[in-house]
């Protein structure tokens, strides 16, 4: 039997608030998306992992094929600031200079049928959002780091956690 190669990911977001003079506050609640509503990350020091798969799906993959011009899991999640846009003005009585969407992606690569994960690929989707019209937003997708080898062959707990809330079994 031929293996595959399929893809496993996880993700946590955070939205945060810049005043001047550098200070940050992290805001709750509630991010819908295709996995469906997750709550937002207040402490980055304890992420709150989900596993990043369609509701409906029947398996924890994201993907079975990984090519050129194929499927891949640096997918393009769009910004959703939540109810701030409606906020602007008060966001700007506030002193908040702009507005930071992160989106914080753990993707394993996997082979099958041994399930052994023989990579994994650290990266985020940032959104910026400028509350002074006369600076754009900005976006963007960075990497953040990756391991590969025997290190990376077994899951980290946090993402074990998440991928047994969805797939039990």
């Amino acid at each position: 039997m031929v293996g595959r190669t399929l893809t496993i990911q996880f993700t946590w977001n955070e939205l945060i608030l810049h005043f001047g003079g550098g200070r940050e506050e992290r805001v709750g609640g509630i991010r819908p998306t295709t996995v469906g509503d997750l709550d937002r990350t207040t402490d980055p020091a304890k992420p709150k992992w989900y596993l990043d798969t369609l509701l409906n799906d029947s398996s924890p993959c994201k993907v079975d094929t990984l090519g050129a011009f194929g499927k891949a899991f640096f997918d393009e999640p769009g910004k959703h600031f939540g109810d701030l846009a409606d906020r602007a003005a008060e966001l700007i009585r506030r002193g908040v200079m702009y507005v930071t969407e992160t989106l914080h992606f753990s993707t394993y690569l996997c082979c099958c049928p041994g399930k052994r994960a023989l990579a994994r690929i650290d990266w985020e989707r940032a959104f910026y959002w400028m509350l002074d019209p006369s600076f754009p937003d900005l976006e963007g997708n960075v990497v953040v780091g990756g391991t590969s080898g025997p290190e990376t062959s077994q899951m980290a707990d946090e993402h074990k956690t998440a991928l047994k809330k969805r797939f039990p079994k």
